[in-house]
């Protein structure tokens, strides 16, 4: 059977998942949006800029295993609101954090990176996990596979649940416009669903 069918297979599989599951994974609002107060922007930009703000402050305490936010010199420029969604995140994460993958020891680290398809495959494919969920990077070659045939790579979407890889599909032409022939970066951000550790996009970009 050719790969690009097994990777249909699999995408297949994991949309059965969704639909037998989806009273477990209804509510995938994200956890955050009580907090916040300016609805001219959308909730998902919002979360974006608070990941970009407060990146540089949330630090990984190795002895007990957790990301926190380092108070100690935050800039006035960080609200009461950006830290109650950085925070909402974090605690999302930490307690995940060991059923996920008990390998992580840092802020960041690659769980998987895929060799390039030759010189015009553009960029590179990898899932890097960080302390809002993750980076995942698609290369030009991946992104016209999702966008044209709806096909995910197979080793990543071992990596995340169904609803995760379903929702990465769902910005397929957002993906798509994003990339400029050097692949994409999307942020996959933690979501509310009670006992899975379920991810969704917030934000992409070019490689």
């Amino acid at each position: 059977m050719k790969k690009r069918n097994v990777s249909k297979i699999i995408v297949m599989i994991f949309a059965f998942i969704l639909i037998f599951t989806s009273m477990s994974f209804a509510d995938t609002s994200y956890d955050y949006s009580q907090n916040i107060k300016n609805k001219k922007q959308t909730d998902t930009d919002r979360i974006n800029s608070v990941i970009e703000k407060m990146d540089k402050y949330v630090k990984y305490d190795g002895t007990k295993n957790v990301y926190y936010i380092d108070k100690t010199n935050l800039p006035s420029n960080i609200t009461d609101e950006d830290i109650a969604i950085a925070e909402t995140i974090i605690q999302k994460t930490n307690s995940n954090k060991a059923n996920l993958n008990s390998s992580v020891s840092s802020k960041s680290k690659t769980l998987y990176s895929l060799a390039a398809r030759g010189k015009n495959s553009g960029g590179v494919t990898k899932l890097v996990y960080r302390w809002y969920g993750y980076d995942l990077y698609l290369n030009h070659h991946h992104c016209n596979l999702l966008y044209s045939y709806r096909e995910f790579p197979a080793a990543i979407a071992g990596l995340l649940v169904a609803p995760s890889v379903l929702g990465v599909l769902a910005w397929s032409r957002a993906i798509h416009n994003a990339d400029r022939g050097h692949g994409v970066v999307l942020k996959l951000v933690r979501i509310r669903t009670s006992g899975a550790n379920v991810v969704g996009p917030v934000w992409v970009r070019g490689q």
